[in-house]
């Protein structure tokens, strides 16, 4: 039988990711944003995805939600109950929140694939999207792994 050594010298080879203060929340890009991590997720987790969008003014977010095609998919399947909260204006800027709620999910490994692209060009007061910019589309995606709660609560 082997066991964990009492003391190691070097990394650890088992690392545990922490948990968050909102486990189940998931940033669609959270592996292009390291603050972003998901952490320890549990399968008695509520998984919600979520992901946004902001633009300098209500008129250029409202160009953003009139032209953007979002396709976000997890597990190759494009999530077709997405909700979009109403623009809410924070920190100087107009915001808007995508969100699915996944619900409870089986350990294992997840990915949500994440790509938005626009009908026509549009900017959000800071640059430019869409066809004929440097920005015709964004990517991103977010890997995460359920674990299966040792102790069967939330």
């Amino acid at each position: 039988p082997t066991t964990t050594p009492v003391v190691q010298i070097g990394p650890s080879q088992n690392v545990t990711k922490p948990r968050q203060q909102t486990p189940g929340i998931i940033f669609a890009e959270c592996n292009q944003y390291p603050m972003a991590e998901p952490g320890l997720l549990y399968d008695t987790d509520t998984i919600i995805i979520f992901w946004s969008w902001y633009a300098a003014t209500e008129e250029l977010m409202l160009d953003h939600i009139n032209n953007a095609q979002y396709a976000v998919a997890a597990w190759g399947n494009p999530f077709s109950n997405v909700v979009r909260t109403p623009i809410e204006f924070r920190n100087g800027d107009y915001w808007v929140f995508y969100y699915v709620v996944a619900g409870n999910l089986r350990p294992g490994q997840y990915q949500i694939d994440y790509k938005v692209y626009w009908n026509q060009a549009i900017s959000d007061g800071y640059d430019d999207f869409g066809p004929g910019t440097d920005n015709p589309e964004l990517t991103g995606n977010c890997s995460f792994t359920i674990t299966r709660n040792p102790n069967n609560t939330p």
